[in-house]
């Protein structure tokens, strides 16, 4: 039997927040000299299997928001392959089903915990309705991951990944912006240790 989602449910999937990884290599130094340049996007992206987004419109939004937090955190960015880190990011988004079980029960209450009458002792719920069934969940996330890596050595230094329940929309400047301070926050600034 299938149920629509109650709105309890949408509200709840609603709250979820986003879900933000960080990896750090520690030995190679951060923030170091703190240049870079800008890279192609990583290949080995984790649950590549996602359908990566194609619009220049967020990319150029994506890429305008990591060069206010890279500037921000005391990073400069370099025209010239003397940088100390390549920086490089990928966008995708992935559909995803669950199965909600859904359970109602009206109308029902103990008795007593064991009652006994007549020729028979019995100990339960008073009788009443009771209903489940389940319901699909459809839902699209998007994420962007953003890498810096040292470019003399090749090693990926720091590695960030946002992730998000998408609404359909192109995100605005400032929305990009809000989500890449988030993921920016573990990022060594120049000057930190």
């Amino acid at each position: 039997m299938r149920h629509p989602l109650t709105p309890l449910a949408l509200l709840a999937l609603a709250a979820c927040g986003p879900s933000i990884t960080v990896t750090r290599d520690a030995t190679v130094p951060m923030p170091g000299a703190a240049t870079y340049v800008w890279g192609p996007a990583p290949e080995n992206v984790p649950n590549g299997g996602g359908v990566v987004e194609q619009s220049p419109v967020i990319h150029q939004r994506i890429k305008t928001a990591i060069n206010t937090d890279l500037q921000a955190k005391g990073y400069r960015l370099t025209d010239s392959t003397a940088a100390t880190f390549v920086v490089r990011f990928a966008v995708g988004s992935r559909f995803t089903q669950t199965e909600v079980n859904q359970q109602a029960v009206t109308g029902s209450g103990v008795v007593s915990s064991n009652t006994c009458g007549g020729a028979s002792c019995w100990s339960g719920w008073e009788y009443g309705y009771g209903a489940s069934g389940t319901t699909d969940v459809q839902s699209k996330q998007s994420g962007v991951v953003v890498d810096l890596v040292d470019l003399q050595t090749g090693t990926l230094a720091w590695r960030g990944i946002y992730k998000h329940e998408a609404t359909g929309k192109v995100p605005s400047q400032e929305a990009v912006q809000k989500a890449i301070d988030e993921l920016f926050k573990k990022l060594p600034a120049v000057g930190s240790k």
